[in-house]
């Protein structure tokens, strides 16, 4: 093999000089050792140099007389010095606020004399150091002593802490603006961490029942009713950094006198001192529960009410024209009789004419008196059904108003025939809605159709191709005939609907369920 060559300087040899002192085979060991203890010493102060002057943090060397031999370039920059020389020579008191020199000096000489060789000044402790400006700042030092050839030299680290703590204090003033914004919102406010109640805001602390010293610490779900945990430990267990937020969720409390409340609630997963924690808002919506629960029952109260009320009328309507039909029509009939026999039996001819207005007011009084009946008691209706019907209020309504009008209607059955309420609430809604379209719709053409729903209920429309219903036309005051048409509906279990076509004019839907099975 080829005899080996010295390796020569380059990227790849950590040390550089080491190579320049490194002895030859042939030297004597003495030599090479000299050589190699040199070449060793120039590395090792090279590689402290550079240690020294790239520190981030500061670095000061004094003697016993306190006097600076030695500073790094972060150390000039954090003690306002243009560079390290600057300070070479300079006592190190000059960068010690004048209130600590003296007990400064005393710690130094103190901690000189221990033998210790190294000394934390307070990990957690601050210090004040000075700048040449005079402007103080906190630092963390930390300080080590040796003797070289009898000669005690201190050497100070120091790190500026000014921007931590100005970090620190913002952060502090960010928490108390938090904390004071949250003290003070309508909404009750606790924080969920590590599975205790860390914070509570005054709206809570009502809601809750209790103070700061008797909610903090406290398992959340304590607080929770208990037909409510199950659903709360659900929705912390779904919490996680992609999904932050519980939604919305309704559920009850339990305060701590027991009693409970119904809340709405918000959850969100937040960073709480260093850790994961639940921020939680809640609102109290018992009254607005027990609020919407009476008016839900006062509105079943009143459709109750609107049924029976107008059974009643039905009845009273029936009553009025069975009088009519059975008392006064019979009356008139008995008068047109009586006038018939005096015309035939007079000789007269003004008798005659007499008796013949007598007639003609007679039979109109009992026209009026079949209208009168119609309108209280739906003769059709009763008698035909309520298909049929419909079909003779839509003729009425073309002679009446010249308006062309379609009825399309299941074919004549029983089985095609709705209950007498549902078919006389049908039939009143088709009879408003057709007035509603004579006055208002301007229209050439009306169609009502009835149709049998799969679930056995019924929908019967009526459209028009007029001008259309307007937005606020529903809302106008003393419209009642919408109003009316509605509350009729609803008090069987119905719906109103009354839209603007897309094709011009008005449609009106009413729906009924089926009646109730009669097991």
């Amino acid at each position: 093999m080829p005899e080996s060559q010295p390796a020569s300087a380059s990227s790849h040899d950590p040390f550089p000089l080491l190579e320049r002192h490194r002895p030859h085979a042939d030297e004597n060991s003495w030599e090479a050792q000299i050589a190699l203890t040199l070449a060793m010493r120039a590395v090792g102060e090279s590689l402290l140099r550079g240690v020294f002057e790239t520190a981030l943090d500061g670095i000061v060397m004094t003697g016993e007389d306190q006097l600076i031999v030695l500073a790094n370039a972060a150390a000039a920059r954090m003690l306002g010095c243009s560079s390290s020389q600057d300070m070479v020579g300079s006592p190190l008191a000059r960068f010690i606020p004048e209130s600590c020199r003296a007990m400064h000096g005393d710690a130094m000489r103190k901690f000189g004399r221990s033998g210790a060789a190294v000394r934390h000044m307070g990990r957690r402790r601050e210090v004040q150091a000075m700048r040449t400006d005079g402007t103080l700042f906190p630092a963390e030092a930390t300080i080590s002593h040796i003797e070289i050839d009898g000669l005690g030299l201190y050497t100070a680290t120091l790190r500026d802490m000014s921007e931590a703590r100005q970090a620190e204090q913002a952060l502090r003033d960010s928490e108390a603006m938090l904390r004071r914004l949250l003290m003070n919102l309508p909404e009750a406010v606790f924080v969920n961490s590590g599975n205790r109640v860390s914070f509570v805001n005054e709206a809570a602390q009502r809601l809750f029942g209790g103070d700061e010293a008797a909610l903090l610490g406290r398992a959340p779900l304590e607080l929770i009713a208990p037909q409510s945990r199950a659903l709360v430990h659900a929705r912390i267990a779904a919490l996680s950094p992609r999904a932050p937020v519980a939604p919305l969720t309704e559920l009850g409390i339990q305060r701590l006198d027991g009693s409970e409340r119904r809340v709405e609630s918000v959850g969100t997963l937040i960073a709480h001192r260093g850790e994961s924690a639940i921020l939680v808002v809640l609102r109290d919506v018992t009254e607005l529960r027990q609020a919407r629960t009476a008016l839900e029952q006062s509105h079943a109260d009143l459709q109750r009410l609107v049924a029976a009320l107008e059974q009643t009328l039905m009845t009273e309507r029936k009553r009025i024209a069975r009088e009519l039909h059975d008392d006064l029509q019979q009356t008139l009939s008995a008068i047109r009789m009586d006038t018939f026999l005096l015309r035939e039996n007079c000789g007269g001819p003004n008798d005659a004419a007499t008796l013949a207005r007598i007639d003609g007011l007679a039979e109109a009084a009992m026209a009026s008196t079949r209208r009168l009946v119609n309108d209280l008691r739906p003769l059709p209706l009763e008698e035909m059904g309520l298909t049929e019907a419909l079909k003779a209020m839509a003729q009425r309504f073309a002679e009446r108003s010249g308006i062309t009008c379609e009825v399309t209607v299941p074919p004549p059955d029983a089985a095609n025939e709705p209950a007498a309420t549902l078919a006389h609430c049908l039939f009143r809604v088709a009879q408003e809605a057709l007035n509603n379209v004579g006055k208002h719709a301007h229209c050439r053409q009306a169609e009502v159709s009835l149709r049998r729903d799969q679930d056995g209920g019924w929908t019967l429309r009526i459209r028009d191709d007029g001008c259309g219903i307007q937005p606020g036309d529903p809302r106008k005051p003393k419209c009642y005939g919408l109003l009316g048409m509605g509350e009729r509906l609803r008090a069987l279990g119905g719906a109103l609907k009354v839209s603007r076509r897309s094709e011009g004019g008005t449609c009106v839907e009413a729906t009924l369920p089926p009646p109730p099975r009669m097991d």
